[in-house]
């Protein structure tokens, strides 16, 4: 028995979770595109590569992996930038790119959206620095197999892979038997001798720490452990931290959450705190300029610190490399001995990283971000999904305390502008998949519009090629003909503001809600002022 291996693909994106495939049809994919909805697939169109890119990425931090399908050539290169985003932050997505015939290839003819000189790898060549596996479908090998393969690559690196699809190749045959076959997922092997000389060490800092941290970063999304995480925080109550990348994956009704840790720009009590810091425990490390506030030192000269890595490199415990231990079965070892007693933690001091309502100020006055942040803490709801966009949202949201079992998505180490508003559309799709109400999104005007096909840099408020033309956004939903089905509102004073978010319509609507929200252009996120007096 054959099958088309047309089929092969999309039963393999079902089988792993995929429900929504993104993408721009175009030359050498229509093909295959052809096969999608028959599998039981959704195609979403997108506007163009990039945002389609972004979707993508939006969709696999909910669902877990992704796949977004181009064009080669012009096609795959304008996705590049949210391919490289996904590497970059340890997104697991598939990249496929319908190519020309395989004869074509092989006589290396001058096609369009070609270089014009012959080279037919050099796109591939490209893709491998910003993927970490990459199959060409050309004949050369089981396509099934080499199908399986990189995505399961995908997930176990937890980036995204690359998969070469030429035109003629889609309506090959493969054994029928082989689409029935499940992707086999090799588990990380746990070299058992370390892992337990690991557990007493930890447990052993532990026992002398009198100022310990906890440090919890998007690793522990990426490797998903929270679950775990949520454990080891009940057993072992240590004052609990987030980085910025970090934000929504502990429980932040815990008693010993105590906010966002970001170096110089964290919130004075939390820097305070951090100095007398005598052992740091941080779960999922990832290390960049924009959330540690470049590169702020470790908390004090002589801290302990057990580094546990978002990839599978070694754990660290001070300057010495454990490798072979996997997060999530250190984490259950050190929950199950949690009845060890750690005697000589002192009281924890009063650390004020939670956000606070301003005050009760003049409602009708303008909207402030001092005032706004906090206020979005009362409005959210358990379950949430919250995006926020580069820059000004990213800092303004550790301003916000979260309810139980929030989402949060940000990109602040790509930190490509316009990520948020494209991510948001994948986002919404996969919380609507796994049955999730709400997807909010907080961007800023020109963010909104790079997503809008408009790119811009931003550095400097007075530079003019910093200006941002004036668009009717509240008129957008109308423009795309959502008018039957949108709600849009502009928001000036606090007062508007209150009355919004106090509607209960508002809050549990199920259509497109577009709030513009004004506020003075020299006003900003504390948590942002504070890292640019750090530079």
């Amino acid at each position: 028995m054959a099958e088309s291996q047309g089929f092969s693909e999309p039963v393999d994106l079902a089988e792993i979770g995929i429900r929504s495939i993104h993408g721009v049809p175009g030359d050498y994919n229509l093909e295959a595109l052809d096969y999608v909805e028959p599998a039981g697939l959704l195609w979403v169109g997108n506007c163009n590569e990039l945002n389609a890119g972004y979707a993508a990425d939006g969709y696999a931090r909910i669902k877990g992996i992704s796949a977004v399908v181009t064009k080669s050539g012009v096609g795959e290169l304008s996705a590049l930038n949210a391919v490289a985003g996904a590497y970059s932050e340890y997104i697991p997505m598939i990249h496929i790119v319908g190519t020309p015939p395989t004869v074509a290839q092989a006589n290396n003819m001058h096609l369009e959206h070609t270089l014009s000189n012959g080279d037919q790898k050099v796109f591939e060549t490209i893709a491998r620095q910003v993927t970490c596996a990459v199959a060409v479908l050309d004949g050369s090998r089981d396509a099934a197999a080499s199908v399986d393969e990189v995505i399961a690559h995908c997930l176990i690196q937890s980036r995204p892979v690359y998969i070469a699809l030429p035109v003629d190749m889609v309506e090959r045959k493969v054994e029928g038997r082989r689409l029935k076959t499940q992707i086999d997922i090799p588990v990380p092997a746990t070299d058992q001798e370390m892992e337990e000389h690991a557990v007493g060490l930890i447990l052993g800092l532990l026992q002398m720490a009198k100022a310990p941290a906890v440090l919890v970063d998007a690793g522990a999304f990426r490797r998903k452990s929270l679950e775990e995480v949520h454990a080891f925080l009940q057993k072992f109550p240590l004052p609990a931290f987030v980085s910025p990348m970090g934000k929504g994956a502990v429980d932040e009704s815990l008693s010993n959450f105590k906010g966002v840790y970001a170096g110089r720009s964290s919130d004075p009590s939390i820097q305070e705190y951090f100095k007398s810091v005598d052992l740091l425990l941080h779960i999922g490390s990832i290390k960049s300029d924009s959330t540690t506030a470049w590169f702020d030192p470790k908390p004090a000269p002589h801290a302990a610190t057990v580094k546990i890595p978002v990839n599978d490199e070694a754990i660290q415990i001070n300057q010495s490399n454990f490798p072979g231990v996997q997060l999530v079965g250190l984490l259950r070892k050190l929950i199950d001995r949690g009845d060890m007693p750690i005697r000589n933690i002192q009281s924890q001091p009063a650390i004020n990283g939670k956000s606070t309502d301003a005050g009760r100020e003049t409602l009708d006055s303008v909207i402030e971000h001092r005032w706004l942040w906090p206020r979005l803490s009362k409005w959210l709801q358990e379950g949430d999904v919250v995006i926020t966009e580069t820059g000004t949202a990213n800092y303004g949201i550790r301003e916000t305390t979260f309810p139980s079992k929030i989402r949060a998505i940000c990109q602040p180490l790509w930190s490509s502008i316009g990520y948020a508003t494209a991510a948001c559309q994948g986002v919404a799709l996969a919380a609507r998949e796994l049955g999730i109400e709400r997807t909010i999104l907080l961007t800023g005007e020109g963010s909104f519009q790079v997503s809008g096909q408009e790119l811009r840099f931003i550095h400097g408020m007075d530079a003019h090629y910093n200006d941002v033309q004036p668009w009717k956004y509240a008129d957008l939903c109308h423009v795309y003909g959502g008018e039957r089905i949108t709600m849009a509102y502009k928001i000036e004073t606090k007062a508007q503001m209150e009355r919004l978010l106090s509607d209960p319509e508002f809050a549990t609507g199920r259509q497109l809600r577009f709030v513009e929200v004004y506020m003075r252009q020299d006003d900003a996120p504390v948590a942002l002022i504070n890292a640019v007096k750090a530079m």
